[in-house]
């Protein structure tokens, strides 16, 4: 099975983003936590604007992880636009948020969320999501959980007076997906880009000619062309799992090292 490691403790924000990535761009991969591997990484200072930090956050993943089992690993970090003004280091406001003196009620608030996603060739995609909410004074105070997310208690779609944390798992998922799937989508295109990018590169052996004219029952002067129009038809579906390139077309699936761009093999879908 793909797997997804978001470079993450909190539980939170690890239960909104897997399940975001899995309603539609990445919906076949298993989502994995930093909670939920063996490994001790250390993090490390966060600096600079969001996005800096969410490739800050998979980088020091990716060097540090010992076993890399996953096809990516994604960095997260999370800032504010209030009042017109970006807020890269959201923890300094919250008390103050909560406490209903920085934001009068209904006043837009901002959740800007940086992704960036790493696969195992350390081919790198960052972007960027901004989602509209609207602020909602508490009404009784409550805890501040370790490794939660407290502004989900104050924020509101702007069409519903309902907060996030009183919204069900459907509801939040596809509004928070509304402004966010445009973003997804260009990660996938920019990795299965990656492919095309490198189409010239494609290449197999003799044997590997033989045996992909007897697996799809395929007679022509250069086989390996015929493979690469293929993978550049605009209805060929590329995903990457592991080490290995796949490409679906035609009921035909081609498999391609990621490393060497060699094809290993070629053979029809049943």
């Amino acid at each position: 099975m793909k797997k997804i490691l978001i470079a993450t403790r909190n539980k939170d924000k690890f239960k909104i983003i897997s399940k975001l990535l899995s309603i539609e761009s990445f919906k076949d991969y298993k989502f994995i936590s930093l909670n939920d591997i063996e490994e001790d990484i250390i993090d490390k200072k966060e600096v600079g604007d969001v996005i800096n930090r969410s490739y800050e956050k998979a980088l020091n993943v990716y060097d540090n992880l010992k076993n890399n089992i996953y096809d990516y690993i994604v960095g997260v970090d999370d800032g504010i636009k209030m009042k017109g003004k970006m807020i890269e280091n959201v923890k300094e406001y919250i008390k103050s948020i909560l406490d209903n003196e920085y934001l009068k009620e209904n006043e837009e608030i901002y959740i800007v969320r940086a992704y960036t996603f790493f696969d195992k060739n350390k081919n790198y995609k960052s972007i960027i999501t901004e989602i509209p909410f609207k602020y909602i004074p508490l009404k009784e105070k409550f805890e501040i959980k370790k490794e939660s997310y407290p502004l989900s208690h104050v924020m509101a779609p702007l069409n519903s007076i309902k907060t996030v944390s009183n919204m069900d798992d459907e509801e939040s998922n596809l509004y928070y997906l509304n402004y966010s799937k445009e973003a997804y989508n260009e990660v996938k295109k920019y990795f299965n880009n990656i492919l095309i990018s490198n189409i010239d590169k494609i290449h197999t052996t003799e044997l590997g000619l033989k045996r992909i004219e007897k697996n799809i029952n395929i007679h022509c002067d250069d086989i390996v062309s015929y493979i690469k129009n293929k993978i550049q038809d605009k209805n060929c579906n590329i995903y990457k799992i592991g080490k290995n390139w796949y490409c679906e077309i035609d009921n035909i699936k081609i498999t391609i090292n990621s490393y060497t761009y060699s094809i290993i093999t070629v053979h029809t879908i049943k």
